[in-house]
């Protein structure tokens, strides 16, 4: 039995920047405060790791349970996703996997469009309606605010980063241009005193 989730964001900021940001975030986080869900240490990809299933990392709960934590796809400034599996946790004993894939698209202007959507897998119909009565809000809250809160976050670290870099790249055009009147005062000085 398969139950999906879905959300969205869009952002000012253009896609190769996004796309790279999105990768190499610690996707457990939506989990992270999930009453349900034990405390992990997580792992996180990084672009090196860009080859499907060619790296998989355990995440290591409390309680010495583990679960397996793998890339399956992978296609630069268009899409990726992740799949979590082999849990050991006899409280996941219903949950098969978890996969997450992320879509991106360019909607112009330095803007990009990310969709997620989170399949989970569940072994029978009996864990389905545990899911559906105890999870699927809290999993859905978790995971539009988490989307949204990083985009923005991100949106806001890219529009200083571009301020700094603005107001860098202005001190030194004013360097350069007190140095040009500098030579030419020089320059007149000379010529004025022959």
């Amino acid at each position: 039995m398969i139950k999906d989730l879905h959300s969205f964001a869009r952002i000012a900021v253009p896609l190769p920047e996004v796309f790279s940001h999105f990768f190499t975030l610690n996707l457990l986080k939506v989990f992270q405060e999930l009453w349900f869900v034990p405390k992990f240490l997580s792992p996180t990809f990084k672009n090196k790791f860009s080859k499907p299933g060619a790296v998989d990392y355990i995440i290591y709960f409390d309680g010495d349970n583990t679960a397996r934590y793998q890339l399956v796809s992978f296609i630069p400034e268009l899409s990726f996703s992740t799949q979590i599996n082999d849990f050991t946790a006899i409280r996941f004993s219903g949950l098969e996997s978890v996969d997450c894939h992320f879509s991106f698209s360019d909607l112009g202007l330095g803007k990009t469009h990310i969709q997620l959507e989170c399949l989970f897998k569940l072994r029978s119909r009996f864990w389905g309606l545990l899911f559906e009565t105890l999870a699927r809000k809290a999993i859905q809250r978790h995971l539009d605010t988490f989307l949204i809160q990083t985009a923005k976050g991100y949106e806001q670290f890219c529009l200083l980063k571009h301020k700094d870099a603005l107001r860098e790249n202005n001190k030194t055009k004013k360097s350069s241009v007190k140095g040009s009147t500098k030579e030419m005062n020089d320059l007149y000085l000379f010529i004025n005193s022959k």
